[in-house]
């Protein structure tokens, strides 16, 4: 089995609805191997944070465990709690009203069935240097759509 990954997601905002952007970085616990990032001109942050978990679960090895840190509460109590019931219930929420994001959830779930993923919540701007990495290119980048 290969080395774990270590995987930073974070989604950056300068304003209401745009631009929005978000940024992935993978470690393999000893250095930054990559930054892959992306953007809307009109996004809430929710979708951008949901977009980059979908673009590490969508390219992750099968064959690699995979640790993804987010300091998005909504992501990681959905992803890790919350998905399975939406599932049940067809992408509705307890009162069933359709869940926000729903095809990309779908995607993300069937995606993480065939991977060794386990996804944990990090405090945001608690000094974990690669949560500010993420942080930081995510807003750097969007600084240029502004």
């Amino acid at each position: 089995m290969k080395k774990p990954l270590k995987i930073y997601i974070d989604g950056s905002s300068l304003g209401n609805p745009w631009p929005w952007w978000w940024a992935v970085v993978v470690s393999d616990w000893d250095q930054v191997l990559e930054v892959i990032s992306g953007g809307k001109s009109k996004a809430t942050n929710s979708e951008m944070e949901l977009v980059a978990l979908w673009q590490w679960v969508n390219r992750a090895p099968k064959d690699t465990k995979t640790y993804i840190y987010s300091d998005s509460s909504y992501i990681v109590n959905w992803a890790t709690k919350r998905l399975p019931n939406w599932k049940k219930k067809l992408g509705k929420k307890a009162n069933w009203s359709p869940v926000a994001y729903w095809p990309l959830w779908q995607k993300i779930e069937k995606a993480l069935k065939s991977k060794n993923i386990e996804i944990s919540w990090i405090k945001w701007h608690s000094g974990d240097k690669l949560n500010e990495l993420a942080d930081k290119y995510a807003r750097q980048q969007a600084l240029k759509y502004k």
